[in-house]
């Protein structure tokens, strides 16, 4: 999904835990790939993703959430 959205001139914000690996994702997708580290287990850390996105992008205009199986759930 990333790369199709980078192919067609799209800013993408790729999250995880994982720094030393969004890095290196972001530095083989290109300028237009940042990275956003964080923790969706804890259940704050949503509104601290979206400030952080807006300080690399205008707007955010689609979010495609392809999160772990074992993520956190309020329900569980």
């Amino acid at each position: 999904m990333a790369r199709m959205l980078l192919a067609e001139g799209a800013r993408v914000a790729l999250v995880d835990r994982d720094a030393l690996r969004l890095d290196q994702l972001c530095g083989e997708l290109g300028r237009n790939a940042f990275a956003v580290v964080t923790n969706l287990k804890d259940p704050w850390s949503a509104e601290a993703l979206v400030r952080a996105i807006l300080a690399h992008a205008e707007e955010i205009d689609i979010i495609h959430a392809n999160a772990d199986s074992h993520a956190w759930r309020p329900d569980r």
